[in-house]
C-alpha cells in the first residue's frame, strides 16, 4: 500500500473517530447534571435581569443575599 493511501486512510479514520467530539457543537446544556455557580453584583438602587436555560424536568436552585451597611 502506498504512503499516500495510508495517509488518506488515516485521515478518514481520524475524521470518523474525532468527528463526534467537535468543540463547536459542545454544550453543557446537553449534559444530564451540571452545577453552575454565578455571582451577579447589582449596585444599590439599580436593577438587572438574568436568565438561565434549564432542561425540562430539571431543578433550578437560586439563593441571594442583600448586604446592608
Amino acid at each position: 500500500m502506498s504512503h499516500h493511501v495510508k495517509l488518506a486512510l488515516l485521515g478518514v479514520f481520524l475524521v470518523l473517530i474525532l468527528g463526534p467530539f467537535e468543540t463547536d457543537s459542545f454544550s453543557y446544556e446537553n449534559l444530564p447534571a451540571v452545577a453552575m455557580d454565578y455571582k451577579v453584583h447589582i449596585d444599590a438602587g439599580k436593577e438587572d435581569c438574568y436568565s438561565q436555560y434549564v432542561n425540562p424536568g430539571a431543578t433550578f436552585y437560586v439563593s441571594f443575599q442583600v448586604y446592608t451597611d
